[in-house]
């Protein structure tokens, strides 16, 4: 059983945890402070991707640059009102975001803290996730939805 433990403890799984982490995350410096890619997935499996962009020597905002309502619009959810436009508020409110047009936003301070990070990263998985429980666009067009073919 000696084996098992050293195998399977506390330490070896911090390590493991701390690998993938590592091994998962992208980070890129850009003109405007940092790019990253984080080891959570949208809905579709696409990997989620936020920005770090300093406003000030002790702030930054974190952003989505408005991935991740635009990929609901093209999934046809209609965000902006009924049921899951108060569901967006209720995740907006508990993540503590800011919504301007598409671009979903979050100010923290300055040394980063990976909690801020991770947060917002979760945030955005939420947010997406509305995709399965939403009311679909409104035709733009007189009301009526095209026949497809099938």
């Amino acid at each position: 059983m000696k084996t098992t433990e050293k195998l399977l403890s506390e330490d070896t799984c911090r390590k493991a945890l701390f690998q993938f982490w590592t091994e998962q995350t992208e980070i890129v410096e850009t003109g405007e402070g940092l790019a990253l890619a984080l080891p959570l997935l949208y809905p579709d499996g696409w990997q989620v991707q936020l920005f770090v962009e300093p406003v000030s020597r002790d702030q930054a905002i974190l952003t989505d640059q408005g991935r991740t309502l635009g990929w609901l619009q093209d999934q046809r959810v209609n965000w902006e009102g009924g049921q899951t436009g108060e569901l967006l508020q209720s995740r907006l409110e508990a993540f503590e975001l800011k919504q301007d047009g598409f671009e979903l936003q979050r100010r923290i301070r300055l040394p980063l803290v990976g909690l801020d990070v991770h947060l917002f990263g979760e945030a955005l998985v939420a947010i997406a996730h509305l995709a399965y429980r939403h009311e679909a666009h409104c035709p733009a067009e007189g009301g009526r939805v095209p026949l497809q073919s099938g």
